[in-house]
């Protein structure tokens, strides 16, 4: 049932860029648009809290079993997601889907081997070497093949710039998966897992948004933004709660793949 969960995050998340690229058009800011999606996000589990008569706030006992790095999966989902954001409209969908992947298979593959952030050890075998070897032949065909076969005829050197962001926004997420296992073992709740973790991005993207970009004042100007920022969070909530169920990185990777596949909400990469 778990690997179904994670199999489901993974399609799920394979929508979001794609909506999350469309508010930023409307929002006008990268770390605006995530604080949006995180925002809601965190209604959206705090009423689902309440339909399902859980409750995010732990024990003081529970919350001293936490260790201090528990706390970060907010601020890691908070590094992912505006990666995401910000490489979107500059490679497009299949890449914007295939970079992240990379990250986060490879970051995996280290936690559940080396056991870090108290994830449970699963040997390298074969068939992981495989599967690396997969990813791999998937972003060779996604990104260098189309150059070879003379489709990209000219490319700016500043996309690989833009790739690289993609990789670290991936083994970021693979971490947060991490995180938010541990925090979900400990409390006994992944739903409260997840809602803690949304508090922690949101708060952490609220002051970039006041000190740093300083564009709140954008969310009061009249635009089509709810309706993608209520999606693009409600999926980003799905997906974070279904990760807090298991702290194995990789399992929503496979429902990830399938990101190519679908029709982007997007203008042509680049504009």
């Amino acid at each position: 049932m778990t690997f179904i969960i994670g199999i489901l995050a993974g399609v799920l998340i394979a929508f979001q860029s794609a909506i999350n690229a469309r508010l930023r058009m409307h929002v006008g800011a990268a770390f605006l648009t995530s604080f949006v999606s995180f925002s809601v996000g965190l209604l959206f589990l705090l009423g689902l809290s309440l339909i399902m008569q859980q409750t995010p706030a732990f024990s003081l006992d529970n919350l001293g079993n936490v260790p201090l790095w528990a706390w970060t999966g907010g601020l890691l989902g908070m590094v992912g997601l505006t990666a995401n954001v910000l490489i979107f409209p500059k490679l497009g969908g299949v890449q914007t889907a295939v970079m992240p992947i990379l990250g986060q298979v490879l970051m995996g593959v280290l936690i559940d081997t080396f056991a870090w952030l108290n994830s449970p050890y699963i040997a390298f075998t074969a068939s992981r070497l495989f599967g690396i070897g997969l990813v791999l032949f998937g972003v060779w065909i996604a990104v260098v093949l189309p150059h070879l076969s003379g489709l990209k005829r000219k490319e700016n050197a500043n996309l690989w710039l833009w790739r690289a962001v993609g990789i670290l926004g991936g083994t970021a997420l693979a971490t947060q998966a991490a995180v938010n296992g541990e925090f979900g073992r400990q409390p006994g709740s992944s739903l409260g897992a997840a809602t803690v973790s949304f508090g922690v991005g949101a708060i952490g993207l609220l002051l970039v948004v006041l000190f740093y970009e300083k564009s709140l004042p954008k969310l009061c100007q009249p635009t089509k933004a709810n309706r993608f920022g209520y999606g693009a969070a409600a999926y980003w909530a799905a997906c974070l709660s279904s990760l807090a169920f298991g702290s194995s990185p990789n399992r929503h990777r496979l429902g990830g793949d399938a990101r190519p596949l679908w029709p982007d909400l997007r203008q042509p990469a680049g504009r």
